[in-house]
């Protein structure tokens, strides 16, 4: 029998001390009291100086006097990112008065990679509140390419307790807007009460593959944070999480990304992160293609996830244009070193909406609530209480892709699927509230689930239930169809069907 993860209320207790933004440790409360006003030190603000020089003098004067604020009034700050890193230290505060104080990328700055990043060797207490960041890709044709110029805003990659708190990053446009990774246990990250708006700058690749944000850090605190774009912007992934562990994701509003977030273990190359401990509860996923996908290194197991009371809504994509899921774990991906092993996953109480996928002209290749088909195993899974409505084709999918899925202890109970498979030009065996392929499986239950059928149910099953022989306890009990009789179904001698009415 699959378990549920214990882990939730200790871990958001853990993030939220090991995050928080009122406390500042470390005796930085005295540094924490200078001010170092960036017009003092020669800023203009008026969006057409170039204010680069005098940012610098402040940041190096606050790092002099081993910390303090660096202080931007109500104005535009011109930047020319290609004249140097802005170098971070700890103990520093970036702080405005709101959106009214903007560092903005002057017109024609050129090309950069980032404009704050770090020196060799760890910083603490690093704080970024209260300002807008305008990247301005419109003023700058010379566009994204992957050696020159990925024009990220902050990058860190050795820290203890960095915050980023009422930050607008509008608009922003480069590979990734925040990176917080690094091999050497970077912890305590809090992204909260933030407003980032993706615009896509010109690029000799115009499907360039961007990630808003983009962690691999201990303790972890992501909250309160809108990421708005817009389907012809073609942006692909609002986050990217890596590693671990107690990464807390709540209450964050992600509309029109391709992928809402990316779920991935400790990168190839970093120190393993046993338990990876993600919570991502209560997220507004907005005309996404894919809401959380994920990723296990070869090698390594993806452990102890809980995905909660989550709302998902579904839109055709640029890229994604026939293919809707809510959550994935990365099927094909062996060949990509995403070839590892799955453990301890719970997604209970969430609201899958694939119906606005009525009002617009889709040839279905794929689409579930649930797919289930990685080139590896799934240990204890849980799936209960989600409403699954309108999914083109498949509500739940549990080894369609390849044969070399392996299943163990998992269930699916208390789900209700509504007008599966209503997509004529889906595929006619994944025209199906449940499908249960060809793959090894044990103690696969999906019990108690009520399927409502669709208005035109030609060619739509209830279940297509074929595991792989040697399969054992897999079962499809107390499943009732609404109404009865009306759909057809394929299952297997091997599963049991005690009290099921089709």
């Amino acid at each position: 029998m699959a378990l549920r993860s214990p882990f939730p209320a200790a871990l958001l207790a853990l993030a939220l001390c090991a995050c928080s933004a009122n406390a500042v440790p470390d005796g930085s409360e005295i540094q924490a009291r200078a001010v170092f006003n960036v017009r003092d030190f020669g800023a203009v603000g008026n969006g057409r100086a170039d204010d680069s020089a005098a940012i610098q003098k402040a940041l190096t004067a606050a790092e002099a006097h081993q910390g303090g604020t660096v202080f931007f009034p109500a104005g535009v700050y011109s930047i020319v990112p290609a004249e140097g890193i802005l170098f971070v230290a700890s103990n520093i505060t970036f702080a405005g008065v709101g959106r009214r104080s903007v560092i903005r990328v002057a017109d024609g700055a050129g090309e950069y990679n980032l404009i704050f990043g770090q020196r060799p060797g760890r910083v603490r207490n690093v704080v970024f509140r209260d300002l807008r960041f305008d990247q301005n890709p419109s003023g700058n044709p010379s566009g994204i390419n992957f050696t020159t110029n990925i024009e990220n805003v902050i990058q860190l990659y050795s820290f203890e307790r960095l915050t980023i708190d009422r930050v607008a990053f509008d608009p922003e446009p480069g590979v990734q807007t925040v990176v917080a990774a690094g091999r050497d246990h970077p912890a305590g990250l809090e992204i909260a009460n933030c407003f980032f708006r993706f615009m896509r700058a010109r690029s000799a690749y115009p499907y360039y593959d961007e990630s808003t944000v983009y962690t691999e850090s201990a303790h972890a605190h992501i909250f309160d944070n809108v990421f708005q774009t817009t389907n012809e912007q073609n942006a692909i992934t609002a986050l990217e999480l890596h590693g671990g562990p107690d990464i807390v994701v709540e209450r964050n509003r992600i509309v029109q990304f391709q992928t809402g977030m990316n779920l991935v273990n400790s990168t190839l190359g970093y120190p393993n992160v046993r338990a990876t401990r993600f919570l991502v509860r209560d997220n507004d996923f907005r005309g996404v293609a894919i809401g959380v996908d994920l990723w296990s290194i070869t090698g390594r197991t993806y452990r102890d996830t809980t995905i909660e009371h989550n709302s998902f809504e579904f839109s055709q994509h640029i890229l994604y244009h026939d293919t809707w899921l809510g959550i994935e774990f990365q099927p094909g991906g062996r060949s990509q070193g995403l070839g590892g092993d799955f453990e301890g996953i719970a997604v209970d109480g969430n609201r899958f909406d694939f119906s606005p996928l009525h009002r617009q002209r889709i040839a279905t290749l794929s689409s579930a609530a649930f797919h289930l088909a990685p080139d590896s195993e799934i240990r204890l899974f849980t799936a209960r209480n989600n409403d699954l409505i309108d999914p083109p084709s498949s509500g739940i999918q549990i080894g369609k892709t390849a044969v070399a899925n392996r299943f163990n202890g998992i269930t699916f109970e208390r789900n209700r699927i509504q007008a599966a498979g209503w997509d004529p030009r889906a595929p006619s065996d994944d025209r199906s509230a449940v499908v249960l392929g060809p793959a090894s499986m044990n103690e696969v239950h999906v019990n108690s689930t009520i399927i409502v059928a669709p208005a035109l149910r030609q060619g739509v099953f209830s279940f297509i239930a074929e595991p792989a022989r040697g399969s054992r306890d897999v079962t499809l009990d107390h499943d009732h169809v609404i109404p009865p009789k009306v759909l057809a179904h394929r299952v297997s001698s091997i599963v049991q069907t005690e009290g099921t009415t089709f």
